[in-house]
């Protein structure tokens, strides 16, 4: 039996994450269909930003010096971003 332990972009795609934290962090990797994904981070507080996922790792997507509560929006539109666990 398979097991698939994340979420898998299979094209356009938008993830919303409620968050209270100082910081967020998000493990992502790239697939074989897209070696480097692009991901957009859409920050309630901050505005918008970029990721390059381009190997197997964990990414920070928030760094405060303070606990705050907002929303994070991850938009990709390459195939094959997997994202594991946010911390």
């Amino acid at each position: 039996e398979s097991r698939k332990d994340c979420l898998e972009a299979k094209g356009e795609c938008r993830l919303r994450l409620r968050y209270e934290a100082a910081e967020v962090n998000l493990v992502m990797s790239s697939g074989i269909e897209c070696p480097v994904a692009h991901v957009e981070i859409h920050d309630s507080l901050r505005g918008v930003s970029q990721i390059e996922v381009s190997r197997p790792r964990m990414y920070p997507l928030l760094r405060g010096d303070r606990f705050q509560e907002g929303t994070l929006e991850l938009r990709t539109s390459s195939p094959g971003v997997q994202m594991f666990a946010f911390t």
